[in-house]
């Protein structure tokens, strides 16, 4: 029969026990990827232009039946490009028979302007095209779709691998601002108490720039990290598990030596006008449940530059 070497008998526990723990990180990373998937279908915006309620109120439904995604809605052409430009949404879903501004025209303006240009458009319409009408769509958009031709599951799955597309181009403004930094490495200190909020946003960074980042996930930690560090730029949320946000920035403004740090601040609620007062003119207030990509690249290269 097979011998078996005294050391096997002597480490089989150990064994069973190294074999648990790297099942348990794996699940661990699993957990945080599924985390970071969701947090980053939260932070996902689509915008639906079209004038009517039910048709808007049904691809709502869809897409909020399957996705976490943030859901604007505008009942026109004018008013979609007004949504457009508040939101810098990262999808648009287009009906092209609409009064005042039918589809072609918002698609136009989209398309010439530098801001919005990169943004996919997918047209869902009940209009019959004529040849000339595709022609005016070429290049122009990700995919036409006839209302009442498709199934629900159909669309979603067409519209997450829409939003998921690889490499997507940035909006000129966000090239030009990441083009004025220098392009070695920049320091950031992320200051949150939830580790996910600082992954999250360590990864949409990363995915644009070469910056090197570090983490703090108190007030008393992070004001350590960044006097350490001298970063070129702080993030910090106001909630932290140990003092205010308030608090924090106060102490990096009574430090000569970190004091001039640009700062971008998230909240999680609006601001009063109490608050408002205690921030410093150059100081950046992003509100948590408003913060797109492109808007956080370009407050970031913004402050940088």
């Amino acid at each position: 029969g097979h011998t078996f070497p005294v050391e096997k008998h002597i480490m089989d526990d150990q064994m069973v026990l190294d074999m648990k723990l790297t099942e348990q990180a794996k699940s661990q990373q699993e957990g945080l990827d599924e985390a970071l998937e969701h947090l980053e279908e939260q932070i996902t915006t689509v915008l639906i232009i079209d004038d009517n309620p039910l048709d808007r109120l049904l691809v709502k439904r869809v897409l909020q039946n399957n996705k976490p995604y943030r859901v604007f809605e505008a009942g026109g052409g004018a008013e979609g490009l007004e949504t457009v430009e508040a939101h810098q949404p990262d999808l648009i879903i287009l009906d092209l028979n609409m009064p005042e501004m039918d589809g072609f025209e918002v698609l136009d303006r989209l398309k010439a302007n530098q801001a919005t240009a990169h943004i996919p458009v997918v047209v869902v319409s009940a209009k019959e095209l004529s040849p000339d009408e595709k022609k005016r769509l070429e290049g122009k958009i990700a995919s036409l779709w006839q209302k009442g031709s498709f199934s629900a599951n159909t669309l979603m799955s067409h519209l997450v691998k829409t939003i998921q597309k690889p490499e997507r181009p940035k909006s000129n403004q966000v090239i030009d601002a990441l083009s004025s930094i220098d392009q070695s490495a920049r320091k950031i200190v992320i200051v949150d108490g939830t580790p996910n909020d600082i992954t999250l946003i360590r990864r949409i960074l990363e995915s644009r720039h070469q910056y090197e980042i570090f983490e703090a996930h108190s007030g008393q930690e992070g004001r350590a990290v960044i006097k350490a560090q001298n970063p070129d730029l702080i993030i910090m949320n106001l909630a932290l598990p140990d003092m205010s946000g308030f608090r924090l920035m106060e102490t990096i403004k009574l430090d000569p030596l970190i004091g001039e740090i640009p700062i971008i601040v998230i909240s999680g609620q609006e601001l009063s006008s109490e608050q408002w007062q205690q921030l410093d003119q150059d100081t950046a207030v992003m509100q948590r449940g408003q913060i797109t990509v492109e808007s956080l690249v370009s407050q970031v290269a913004e402050k940088l530059a």
